[in-house]
């Protein structure tokens, strides 16, 4: 794994803390485990726990608006976070779990789009005793925006396209785990980074402790 990827992760860190942190739908081992199967119609753990560190991955990116980090003039596509999680950019094979229209965007837990998020703020309204979180995505701004001019340098490819995490706006049709704590687990930014950029990172680890979390 290359040093700006790693950098790229701590610098979450970094801007918003160790305790930055998503929440996660504890049902999601469930959908994973029904949805990703073998063959032979039994579940593909290898492909499941690489979907479920996926998830976290992106929903940590979202949240905090750093798909495109400034700071370090990095940005992430679905090719580089496949090699974040322990896989070689070309493998195919997991392709089919996170590609447009591929299994997560059909069972409404990510959507491609090319509407990335470039800032979020906290504004004064509330659901559930929570801040709304404000993002604003490119499409939204001009060249007036901080950092415009470098974003649009930052992100070579022209048709950059993200996953949306869509667990976080809305789960099983109620509102999602941004303002919905009810049913889920957190996981900080420290635990992340420190569990995959171990030296011994699996996936399956990782969505074994968060399991265990739940």
């Amino acid at each position: 794994m290359s040093k700006y990827m790693i950098e790229h992760f701590r610098n979450i860190a970094y801007l918003y803390g160790d305790d930055a942190y998503v929440q996660i739908p504890n049902g999601i081992f469930r959908d994973l485990s029904t949805n990703i199967k073998n063959r032979n119609g039994s579940t593909n753990v290898n492909q499941t726990s690489f979907a479920y560190a996926y998830l976290v991955c992106i929903a940590f990116l979202y949240k905090y608006a750093h798909f495109v980090d400034v700071d370090n003039e990095t940005y992430l596509q679905n090719s580089d976070i496949k090699q974040v999680l322990g896989y070689s950019k070309s493998t195919k094979s997991i392709d089919q779990i996170i590609k447009k229209g591929g299994v997560l965007e059909k069972i409404g837990l990510i959507r491609a789009t090319r509407s990335y998020p470039v800032s979020a703020n906290y504004d004064n309204d509330e659901i559930g005793n929570i801040k709304i979180r404000d993002f604003a995505t490119i499409d939204m701004v001009d060249e007036n925006f901080p950092n415009y001019n470098l974003i649009k340098s930052i992100v070579k490819n022209r048709n950059y396209e993200i996953r949306e995490p869509m667990f976080l706006f809305e789960y099983n049709g109620d509102i999602g785990t941004l303002y919905d704590y009810s049913n889920t687990h957190r996981i900080t930014i420290k635990e992340f980074v420190n569990i995959i950029y171990g030296e011994s990172y699996v996936n399956i680890y990782f969505m074994l402790y968060a399991y265990f979390k739940s």
